[in-house]
């Protein structure tokens, strides 16, 4: 309508009123771990309009990817638009959450040796993945390591976000073999003994394979006591211990040396004496003299003075030395002599009877030499001891006796001096008197029959010990009776003397 109040109608204009959409489909809330690589947001609209928050008009140039680096929660806002209408925003709630901590502990030294182990321990978390190298071994909060390597621990969280530690190295040293030892030893009971000896490093020993506890030294064994004792030896490389060695020491016992005399042991020059040791299987025998071997069997015969020894060997080698047996000489006492004939002073014409008792103390008589001064004129070896010295010459004869006995002893009687003549001088020797004894042998009367008167004659019976006896005699002019009957069986002399003129007759007398 005009001012006229034309009125006129036009042609129609017609509005649309289009619906606003809604707000576009997203997956909310979205989380990462911290540090993870994270994607660009995502909705479900047409033409998504993405915004830093919800009042910003003035969307952001591109989708969004959320960083990662910063912990927290971040919300993006995302809208559609259809038909030129924008819709409502739409949050996405971005969080990222904190990586766990993944550290290893371990409960002991990391390098050990063969046999050793060490507890790894991980930091808390909710679950675990163990690896040595690549190669998983464990998922529990601990992981005991027995083998060498480069042990890992990822952890993860309560939000799933895992973190892996450092590497934890675990050196496994191998343990050396057991040192080399002399498989065993021996010694002779009470010898000297050396330290026992291994070839290794760092050796140590102990008295049994079981005690941890080694010996403060190396052991030198004891030899007093036989038998048989094991001592253990190891070696040490790389601070490991080897397993141990046994060593087995033996100790053999001596064998027994002694020395047994077969009769006494002071013996007479020329004499000896047997000495016999102990006897046994394997035994064998050195026989000393002082320091001066002798004789090897299980006897010697000692024929020398000294101070005797044997050495007892067995078949282990063993020795033992007796105790020394002495052999000493014996002390030989001199021979007892007395010359009976002739007297001393005598003044003999013709042949001289020399005639002694003679006895040993301790021996037997070997051998008698009638001497004139230093000459042997005559030898005897048996009784009754008496030479006839046929041709004397004029003059003094100093006449001694000499005995030579069964030990060596050389003994010399006490001299006596004569006179002797070739020449009548009114002194008769036995030798030219003639004098008859009969019977001979007897075992009563005994006649002597002679030229020289018996009347004032002395008469003597002597045993061969030099003994007197004693019997019954009568005598006329020319000659005498004895009565042997009461002397003991033997030989005697009958001496018969008259003056200077002496008759000696060898009688025997039996039962």
């Amino acid at each position: 309508t005009n001012a006229n109040t034309c009125k006129a109608t036009s042609t129609a204009t017609v509005v649309t009123v289009n619906l606003i959409p809604a707000a576009p489909v997203v997956t909310s809330p979205v989380t990462y771990c911290q540090g993870a690589t994270a994607v660009q947001l995502t909705a479900t609209g047409a033409a998504l309009k993405w915004y830093a928050d919800n009042t910003t008009a003035t969307p952001l140039a591109n989708t969004p990817t959320p960083p990662t680096t910063a912990t927290g929660t971040a919300s993006y806002y995302v809208s559609q638009t259809t038909n030129g209408c924008e819709s409502p925003r739409a949050q996405i709630a971005v969080t990222i959450n904190a990586l766990p901590t993944a550290t290893i502990t371990a409960g002991s030294a990391t390098t050990f040796c063969s046999g050793g182990s060490v507890i790894l321990t991980a930091s808390t978390g909710s679950s675990y993945v163990w690896k040595n190298g690549t190669t998983q071994v464990g998922t529990a909060v601990t992981y005991v390591a027995t083998a060498a390597g480069s042990y890992t621990v990822e952890v993860t969280n309560a939000n799933t976000c895992k973190a892996t530690s450092t590497a934890t190295v675990v050196t496994v040293n191998t343990a050396p073999a057991a040192p080399t030892v002399t498989a065993s030893v021996s010694y002779c009971q009470n010898a000297t003994a050396t330290q026992l000896t291994a070839t290794g490093t760092a050796l140590k020993w102990y008295a049994d394979n079981t005690t941890a506890t080694s010996l403060a030294n190396t052991p030198t064994p004891s030899t007093t006591a036989t038998g048989t004792t094991t001592y253990f030896v190891s070696q040490t490389t790389n601070g490991c211990e080897s397993p141990r060695a046994q060593i087995a020491v033996t100790i053999n016992a001596l064998p027994t040396a002694t020395i047994t005399a077969a009769g006494s042991t002071t013996i007479p020059s020329g004499g000896s004496v047997t000495l016999n040791t102990n006897t046994g299987s394997g035994l064998t025998y050195k026989w000393f003299n002082g320091s001066s071997q002798v004789g090897t069997g299980v006897s010697y015969t000692a024929n020398v003075v000294g101070s005797y020894v044997v050495e007892v060997t067995n078949v282990l080698g063993c020795k033992a030395a007796s105790l020394a047996t002495d052999v000493n000489a014996a002390s030989n006492q001199p021979s007892i002599i007395t010359i009976t004939s002739p007297t001393a002073g005598a003044s003999i014409t013709g042949a001289i009877t020399i005639t002694a008792n003679i006895s040993d103390p301790d021996g037997n008589i070997a051998l008698v030499e009638y001497l004139d001064g230093n000459t042997v004129i005559g030898t005897s070896t048996s009784q009754p001891y008496s030479y006839d010295w046929t041709n004397p010459g004029n003059g003094t004869h100093v006449i001694t006796v000499r005995v030579t006995d069964s030990n060596g002893g050389i003994t010399t009687s006490a001299p006596v001096t004569i006179m002797s003549s070739t020449t009548t001088t009114g002194v008769r020797h036995t030798a030219t008197i003639s004098a008859t004894v009969y019977p001979n042998p007897s075992n009563g009367d005994v006649y002597i029959e002679t030229d020289m008167d018996l009347l004032n004659a002395n008469f003597r019976v002597i045993n061969v010990l030099g003994e007197e006896a004693i019997i019954s005699t009568s005598v006329n002019a020319n000659g005498a009776r004895l009565d042997v009957s009461g002397l003991a069986e033997g030989t005697y002399i009958i001496v018969i003397t008259e003056g200077t003129n002496v008759i000696r007759k060898k009688i025997t007398v039996i039962k």
